[in-house]
Parts: structure tokens; sequence; C-alpha cells
């Protein structure tokens, strides 16, 4: 699909439940994508697995400028592979990160590394002591938003 996109240059998949094996299609088709500049997978329960497959094609594409991977359950292996793609990416202008569950030291290594890499970085970084309220509230949201008209 992304492989032969010629025109596609926005690609929102925000909060579709893609998970693992959708972020590792994604992936694989963004490697060799040459068009698409901006790619929101927010709220898709990628996990570490989906989101280290995703940085490393990160790692590939030089048309990607901004990468929204906001909520999706990454860890720490999950972080450590967005410090390496903004080692070796040099066209990423914004990324967000927040939501996901990676030790605040790590936050702090990646932001530093932001500094030197990126024009715009939007972080959202909560303290880890607030992931679970924003899960809880996410779920609150979701029940209104099914039972309120």
């Amino acid at each position: 699909m992304l492989q032969m996109n010629t025109t596609l240059k926005i690609l929102t998949l925000g909060d579709n439940k893609i998970g693992i094996d959708g972020a590792k299609c994604l992936a694989k088709s963004l490697k060799s994508n040459t068009t698409l500049t901006e790619m929101n997978l927010g709220i898709n329960d990628i996990s570490n697995e989906g989101g280290v497959a995703i940085l490393e094609a990160v790692e590939f594409n030089s048309t990607l400028k901004v990468l929204d991977i906001y909520d999706n359950d990454i860890y720490n292996e999950g972080g450590i592979s967005i410090l390496k793609s903004l080692q070796i990416n040099t066209s990423l202008q914004s990324m967000v990160i927040g939501g996901n569950e990676m030790d605040d030291d790590l936050e702090k290594l990646i932001e530093g590394e932001v500094k030197f890499n990126l024009e715009v970085f939007k972080s959202n970084l909560w303290p880890s002591s607030h992931h679970s309220i924003s899960k809880k509230l996410a779920a609150v949201l979701l029940v209104l938003k099914l039972y309120l008209p």
C-alpha cells in the first residue's frame, strides 16, 4: 500500500487499534516510501514490538517529518529505539511520544538527543505516576462517548 504510494503525504490512523501486526506491516512499507511526511499512530496498542518496528523503519525513511506514537504501551525497549532513530534520522522534525511507559531517565536522554536533532519536539511526557491516571481517564471518556448522545 504505502510502498506504491506517490501522492499520500499524511497518514492518520490514530485510535484504530492496529496492534503489533499492523505496526509491522506499516513499518515494512515505511522503509521504502518516499512521499509520506506525517504519520499519526497514536493510541493503537502497538507496544514495544510494533514501536521498535516503526522506529527502525524511520531510520531508513528520509521524507517523514512528523511521527506521533502517543500512548501505545511503549516501554524502555521502544524508548531505546526512539533514541537510536533520532541519532540516525536527520529529516524528522516532530515526534510525539507522550503517554507511553518509559522510565523518566530514558525520557531525559531522549529529550537531550532531541535538542540536537529536531526543530520541534512535542513530548507530552507525564511523570510515571500519571500514566495509570491517563489510561483510566481514557477509559472513562470512551464510556461517555459510547453512552452519551
